[in-house]
């Protein structure tokens, strides 16, 4: 019995478009192919990112077989996929079902570029680590792990030495970098810390002369509402599967 449906990839059956100037309706397997190549782990026709970084696992199209994605995953392990995703079997476990939306920033690159740094958001590093933990196992628990923060920079605002904020890079591919993880503690959510941490990491994608692409489940309306602050407009709607392997 097959518990998922190849999703609508254009029927296409072959790798991301980038001539096309994004492949971005692939977005996983899309940075796993090009700028994040160095850390995907690979079989076959499918990619993942090694799980101390995300739990996203990723296939070329949906015409992938199967067994291209069983050695990437250990059993017990719950992964997800946004866009493409083959044919599961009765080894598998279907956990979630979202629509995401991918929003891209239409804001001024050089007019970015042109702006002065935000002094109250300051670039996180390693000594961070801990906190930056923290503060995403209270808010954004599941997705950030140990080495995230390794795909890209990022940046926070403390209160009084504690991170209550923060922000940063994820995906990337030639030409368009995925800011992610903008999380505020709740008693701090209508400081506008988010929005500040947002366009510092526009401006720091602005300088590369990168646009500036995020994704959102669903339902989420305060992130919607943070992501248009950014200048960010709807783009493309894509499924995201949460699976887990049980054999």
């Amino acid at each position: 019995m097959l518990l998922h449906e190849p999703v609508d990839d254009r029927e296409r059956a072959h790798g991301p478009d980038l001539e096309r100037g994004h492949g971005l309706d692939n977005p996983v397997f899309t940075t796993l192919a090009t700028s994040h190549r160095a850390v995907a782990r690979v079989h076959g026709s499918a990619r993942r990112f090694p799980d101390d970084i995300a739990p996203f696992v990723a296939v070329e199209h949906s015409l992938v077989p199967l067994p291209d994605v069983v050695p990437l995953c250990d059993v017990g392990e719950r992964v997800f996929f946004v866009g493409p995703a083959p044919r599961f079997d009765d080894d598998w476990e279907l956990c979630s079902r979202h629509v995401v939306h991918q929003f891209r920033s239409h804001l001024d690159l050089a007019a970015l570029a042109a702006t002065d740094p935000d002094p109250l958001v300051l670039e996180l590093g390693e000594d961070d680590r801990p906190d930056m933990l923290a503060l995403a196992e209270e808010v954004y628990p599941f997705f950030f792990r140990e080495r995230t923060a390794t795909l890209g920079i990022y940046f926070g605002v403390r209160h009084q030495g504690r991170l209550v904020a923060m922000g940063g890079e994820r995906m990337r591919v030639p030409g368009h970098q995925e800011v992610s993880t903008v999380c505020t503690l709740p008693e701090f959510a209508r400081a506008g810390y988010a929005s500040r941490i947002g366009f510092r990491l526009l401006r720091h994608a602005a300088l590369r002369g990168d646009r500036v692409f995020f994704h959102c489940v669903e339902g989420n309306d305060p992130v919607f509402s943070l992501l248009r602050k950014l200048g960010g407009a709807p783009w493309v709607e894509m499924p995201m599967v949460g699976v887990r392997r049980l054999r």
